[in-house]
């Protein structure tokens, strides 16, 4: 995969907004002489767009938050599980031959300058776009990849290879860093940590920490993943990308595309609303939009495209709140916590367990500027632990806290961890017995190209990879699953 190939589909959007935005140098596509501190920002950017932008959108719909307004079609085929194999082609694209392509420049220079602070920070950052590509499409080019004219075909891993390549380069990275403590030279422009090496190290632990636990079903990771909360020094506060204005070209990707380029595509989802609902969550004031008919939160179903009378009004639903200035969460402090909250509990602590999973809800509740979340996970409350049911507790907050978060992430804990689970009942016979149905399960969309019964468990291999390599593996079925959630 040469960058040269693919470096002409990358949208102006995002060129420019490198330009304009960041201060770097003016062809980011050949950074070589470049000091690190300038070029850093470019694979940030490239993730953010990526995962804030297409990837926030399509998985969205596959965690149920939202559904296609029922007055437009822009996302029909993806509310309807009809996917399509070009649907990863602008990602992959910008992955590899952006945020990888610039990390693998500035990983060389920062071997050249023995700087292990920026080496840490490229690792972790290739660590997360790796991450986000494997755990999509079970499969992504690893051992071969970014060799440019060297291999121009490289050779696609499988996810669980994957997986031990960037653990281990995580690992040595950590090790480095700490044991050469020094200032990393990318301090000037970093928009993530302004350079902060104990944030990257931090950041770096918990990358390692969600590989183990996302690998934890098929291999014995627990006792590793244990070992490394108990050392802790994990990142504070959020990694987010930051740096949005409420300015045409500099506003949040999703924003940009779905607010100021296609407006109102986007009902909320009806399993969201009425879990959020049921247990009287403030979240849902800020996730949501009330229905302009009435002052009812109110949430459509999936793939519901032949309603009658009023359901067929845009008005009758509610709608995402997603801000212009809103950051792209990579990693939250409650994703963190729960994580460690499930390793606890699945390691037989289940006090700390308790702690960590109380932690995250608080720190939900803190992201969206909302008050104390005590009472709801009190006991008696609507979130209150309990040991015996633990996983699904933790799934279903996971669910929550992740909504207008970061959606891949959500979508991929619901595929591994089963939770929030489908509806045994049909989307007709829940709006027709509402009682019937169980707030927070997820509901197969009414029109499924899939059928019923049957989710979008992996996404095809792009096209942009199957046209230029003859290495891509032959496509599976979208209800396959990715190695981690067998």
């Amino acid at each position: 995969m040469r960058k040269i190939v693919f470096i002409a589909a990358l949208p102006l959007f995002l060129l420019s907004a490198c330009n304009r935005w960041l201060d770097v140098n003016t062809d980011p596509n050949n950074p070589e002489g470049v000091p690190p501190e300038l070029n850093f920002p470019s694979p940030e950017l490239f993730i953010a767009t990526r995962v804030g932008g297409n990837i926030f959108n399509f998985a969205g719909f596959f965690a149920q938050y939202w559904t296609q307004a029922p007055e437009a079609e822009q996302y029909l085929k993806l509310d309807t599980y009809d996917i399509r194999n070009e649907l990863l082609d602008n990602d992959y694209t910008y992955l590899y031959a952006g945020a990888l392509m610039d990390l693998r420049q500035l990983e060389s220079r920062a071997v050249a300058d023995n700087d292990h602070g920026a080496m840490l920070a490229v690792v972790t950052l290739k660590a997360y776009a790796m991450q986000v590509l494997v755990d999509l499409m079970g499969m992504a080019p690893c051992s071969e990849a970014l060799q440019g004219t060297q291999n121009p075909m490289p050779a696609w891993d499988k996810g669980e290879d994957v997986y031990s390549v960037l653990l281990q380069e995580l690992t040595d990275a950590i090790a480095q860093v700490e044991a050469n403590p020094q200032a990393a030279s990318i301090t000037k422009k970093d928009l993530l940590f302004k350079g902060n090496v104990a944030q990257w190290t931090g950041f770096a632990r918990a990358m390692k920490l969600k590989l183990l636990m996302r690998e934890s079903g098929v291999k014995n990771t627990l006792p590793e993943a244990a070992a490394l909360i108990a050392e802790g020094k994990f990142f504070s506060g959020n990694v987010a990308f930051d740096v949005f204005a409420a300015e045409q070209g500099k506003d949040n990707p999703w924003y940009e595309t779905n607010i100021i380029g296609l407006h109102r595509n986007h009902s909320a989802a009806y399993p969201i609303v009425e879990y959020l609902s049921a247990n009287a969550d403030p979240r849902l004031s800020v996730l949501f939009n009330k229905p302009v008919s009435d002052s009812v939160y109110r949430g459509n179903f999936p793939g519901w495209r032949d309603q009658l009378g009023d359901d067929k009004k845009n008005n009758t639903y509610s709608t995402p709140r997603v801000a212009q200035t809103m950051p792209v969460y990579l990693y939250t402090q409650s994703e963190l916590q729960l994580f460690i909250a499930e390793a606890m509990h699945r390691t037989g602590d289940s006090v700390k367990a308790q702690k960590s999973y109380e932690a995250a809800i608080d720190e939900s509740f803190a992201l969206h500027g909302l008050g104390s979340a005590g009472a709801l996970y009190a006991a008696g409350g609507a979130y209150a632990w309990n040991a015996a049911n633990a996983v699904e507790q933790i799934g279903m907050q996971k669910w929550v806290a992740l909504c207008m978060v970061n959606h891949a992430e959500a979508y991929n804990e619901l595929r591994r961890l089963g939770y929030p689970k489908f509806s045994t009942l049909g989307a007709e016979a829940i709006k027709s017995a509402p009682s019937a149905y169980t707030p927070g399960d997820l509901i197969y969309p009414k029109n499924s190209a899939l059928g019923f019964g049957s989710y979008v468990n992996s996404l095809p291999y792009p096209v942009a990879s199957s046209k230029l390599n003859s290495n891509t593996p032959p496509a599976l079925p979208a209800t396959a699953k990715v190695w981690w959630s067998k």
